[in-house]
């Protein structure tokens, strides 16, 4: 959320910026669209989701860090960002 936040307040305009998530009803996200960003329903965990979302087609991806706020890497989440990067290198975004 502080990169989201620093990005806004640094005049990148809200409309400019999608996130990812599997639910919108939770409560970040909507903190996040209640920011002005618009939700791209996908899943980390199901590549074809992933496709899906990429073929919207993006100039510049960020993607949250895969230890969160711990000190410590989750192990789920490594998967999940290969997956994505994956899946956004093959759809030509880097």
């Amino acid at each position: 959320m502080r990169a989201v936040r620093g990005l806004l307040e640094n005049g990148l305009p809200a409309s400019s910026l999608d996130f990812v998530t599997r639910d919108p009803t939770k409560a970040a996200a909507k903190t996040l669209a209640g920011l002005g960003l618009s939700a791209v329903i996908a899943d980390l965990d199901d590549t074809n989701s992933l496709e899906a979302a990429a073929e919207r087609g993006y100039g510049a991806v960020y993607v949250h860090g895969t230890s969160g706020d711990e000190k410590q890497i989750d192990a789920r989440e490594v998967p999940r960002a290969e997956a994505l990067a994956g899946v956004l290198a093959a759809a030509g975004v880097f």
